[in-house]
């Protein structure tokens, strides 16, 4: 999947062509806020840094509106499936009364794999992701885009 570089002129004056950057079809501008994410184990932590953030009018089609901000039903899901495996774990030490060390042994180390497999696996879906990988006073870099967004976007270059 291509990269793209757009301009500050490209982002603030509604003038990207009106295709989708995820998938390519008819979209509509939205107004977002574009968060660089350097290092997606370390997303919460560059939210907190303006230095890092814009608004943008970015196409997305009407599948994609959100498709930029918010929590993933991905993060949504593997979370509740690492409470489910706490909670399993305390209930079998509290409610079935089970106090053999290999029964917690066996429970956290099955937690603590299943947590770094999420991760990893988390890493892996945020990285094939269209995400912006740079963000400064000359323009924003968007990686991961449609491949028809950028001929369009290459073809809307060479008409100006």
């Amino acid at each position: 999947m291509p990269d793209v570089f757009l301009t500050p002129r490209d982002i603030n004056e509604k003038c990207l062509p009106g295709v989708c950057v995820v998938c390519g079809r008819k979209a509509k501008l939205h107004r977002i806020a574009l968060v660089q994410e350097v290092n997606p184990l370390m997303s919460v932590f560059t939210r907190a840094s303006k230095d890092r953030m814009c608004n943008a009018w970015i196409p997305l089609c009407d599948s994609h509106p959100r498709y930029f901000g918010g929590l993933s039903l991905f993060g949504i899901a593997v979370l509740l499936l690492l409470l489910l495996c706490i909670g399993g774990i305390v209930l079998g030490a509290v409610v079935l009364e089970i106090r053999n060390p290999l029964f917690f042994l066996g429970g956290f180390c099955i937690f603590f794999t299943g947590a770094a497999c999420v991760t990893f696996g988390h890493l892996f879906y945020r990285m094939s992701r269209t995400r912006p990988t740079e963000i400064g006073p000359q323009g924003v870099r968007l990686a991961n885009v449609s491949q028809e967004f950028a001929t369009a976007l290459e073809n809307d270059e060479d008409g100006d």
